[in-house]
């Protein structure tokens, strides 16, 4: 299982900046974080871009999705 949070999130102003987090369980339940290890894919691409462990950054106003893949897995 895979989680990303925050789930939905809004950056206002071409400066503007936020971290995802991305986390999965092992087999025994526990929780692992995930962020580093994680292949981030944005549609639109140039809206946002993703840096350095899950940071989001904003470039223009407007809606994007961004898809989280970690080992097969995807959020």
């Amino acid at each position: 299982m895979l989680s990303v949070d925050p789930g939905v999130m809004e950056l206002v102003g071409k400066d503007a900046a936020q971290q995802l987090l991305v986390t999965g369980r092992t087999p025994t339940g526990d929780e692992v974080d995930l962020t580093r290890k994680a292949v981030y894919t944005v549609s639109p691409s140039g809206q946002i871009d993703i840096i350095g462990g899950g940071i989001v950054r904003g470039f223009i106003d407007g809606d994007a999705t961004i898809k989280v893949s970690v080992d097969g897995l995807s959020a």
